[in-house]
């Protein structure tokens, strides 16, 4: 007994079609009358059909890149390039809001922290401890998604 098709060829060669234009992966499956779920079931179960999404993703994303380096050229219109910073290399271009650190800031205090438990802690399991706790909090921060932390503070907090 053959398993049903997830989508027809003429859904994928929409889907396709819609990603080439540029448009996520949600507005591919809303043209194409499917679920999201069903879309990502296709690309698990056909490695044809996941290369096809992979290179209209691609091409289109190399295909925007160019137009904003085609604009950047132009010296009117700088803001493209300094857009395509903001987002190519956001922890060290983009415009940051108020209590957000960088990754590398964060680093930085935590290593300086780290420092402190070393100084103030006599040496045994408790220390070793709480700097295994330490390095695991920094390797989670590092898998953030934007390279950002947002430091919460009370408004009455005058520390």
């Amino acid at each position: 007994m053959s398993r049903k098709r997830i989508l027809t060829a003429f859904e994928k060669a929409g889907i396709i079609a819609v990603l080439s234009a540029g448009c996520s992966r949600e507005t591919a499956a809303l043209y194409a009358k499917c679920s999201r779920w069903k879309l990502r079931q296709a690309i698990s179960e056909d490695p044809k059909f996941a290369t096809e999404v992979i290179k209209a993703e691609q091409e289109s994303e190399v295909f925007f890149v160019n137009k904003i380096r085609k604009a950047a050229d132009k010296e009117q219109y700088w803001r493209a390039a300094a857009w395509a910073l903001e987002r190519r290399f956001p922890n060290r271009y983009a415009t940051r809001g108020a209590g957000t650190l960088s990754m590398d800031q964060v680093r930085g205090l935590v290593s300086k922290l780290a420092d402190i438990v070393v100084q103030e802690i006599p040496g045994g399991a408790e220390r070793r401890r709480i700097l295994k706790r330490i390095h695991e909090l920094v390797k989670t921060g590092e898998n953030d998604i934007d390279g950002t932390v947002t430091v919460e503070h009370d408004e009455d907090d005058n520390t």
